[in-house]
């Protein structure tokens, strides 16, 4: 249907998103990089402010994970383009829980010498949680938080509130799998 869509219109921004994070899910990283740059390529002009924001976390993401599993010139190129897609789209809509995530997630997943900061990522999930609290992504990264921190009751805790939410979300059902296709630290990988 999205394909359709982009067939129509070759430039609606949230066909384009949606089809990114689809992408996305399907590890299909290059293509989802590619689609999410088509809206960020169309600037703020040319697509309103949520998708644009969407696009620079989506984009962002997706090299954190190309990055996470390239060698260690992926890591450098791929790496390095995480933060400040985030930032950006954080100085365009700085109160949105999916900027908060993103930056959570960034701060949780990043090795300590590129920025990776454990009380920083427990600070923005927690405010994406307060921000929405049906965004069951950020309950479960919080939850990966604690299990980091040793915490594995306020593990469990956070990650069954992930599910409540969203009994099938993928994040979710990744972590408690134990699969990790979507980055745990400190899990199988």
């Amino acid at each position: 249907m999205l394909e359709a869509i982009l067939k129509k219109d070759p430039g609606f921004s949230p066909a384009l998103n949606s089809l990114a994070y689809i992408k996305y899910r399907q590890m299909k990283l290059e293509e989802a990089v590619r689609l999410a740059l088509r809206v960020i390529d169309k600037g703020r002009p040319g697509s309103d402010t949520s998708n644009y924001v969407r696009a620079l976390l989506i984009y962002g993401g997706t090299k954190g994970m190309i990055a996470h599993y390239g060698g260690p010139f992926s890591k450098i190129v791929n790496g390095t383009a995480v933060l400040p897609n985030i930032k950006k789209a954080q100085s365009i809509q700085p109160d949105s829980a999916g900027v908060y995530f993103g930056l959570g997630s960034f701060y949780f997943l990043a090795p300590a010498i590129v920025g990776g900061d454990m009380e920083l990522a427990k600070e923005y999930l927690e405010k994406a949680i307060a921000k929405e609290p049906l965004f069951a992504d950020p309950y479960v990264r919080l939850a990966q938080v604690y299990k980091q921190a040793g915490d594995n009751a306020k593990f469990e805790e956070y990650l069954n509130k992930a599910l409540k939410i969203d009994p099938g979300n993928e994040l979710a059902l990744d972590v408690k799998s134990g699969s990790c296709k979507f980055i745990c630290v400190g899990g199988k990988e």
